[in-house]
């Protein structure tokens, strides 16, 4: 069973990309200087959310194919889907929002 359709991997290969990124962040000398880890995965989550999101929109703004039903003459509009587990790909974007935030207030209450 697939849960994916069209480039919705892409919101996979993002989330792989920003945990390789928390712990690149977590060892880095130069980035821990200035931020804590806590806010560099902030960052970092943000980051992801944001091209997660471009992409999406991008991929899913495409204009489908139009074509007429010879029976009833009505228009029908053939579009791909880029999801990932039935979800829109830009949609994704709130969860790695959401973990950032979580992320910073924990920050904040210690």
């Amino acid at each position: 069973m697939f849960v994916f359709t069209g480039y919705g991997i892409i919101t996979l290969l993002i989330g792989f990309a920003s945990l390789v990124g928390f712990g690149v962040s977590l060892k880095n000398e130069f980035i821990l200087q200035y931020l804590n880890s806590a806010e560099a995965s902030s960052v970092i989550c943000c980051i992801a959310a944001w091209v997660n999101a471009r992409i999406g929109i991008f991929v899913n703004s495409k204009p489908g194919r139009i074509l007429i039903d010879p029976k009833t003459m009505q228009q029908v509009e053939l579009k791909e889907r880029h999801t990932f587990f039935w979800l829109p790909m830009e949609y994704w974007s709130f969860v790695p929002i959401l973990l950032g935030v979580f992320l910073s207030y924990n920050n904040i209450i210690k």
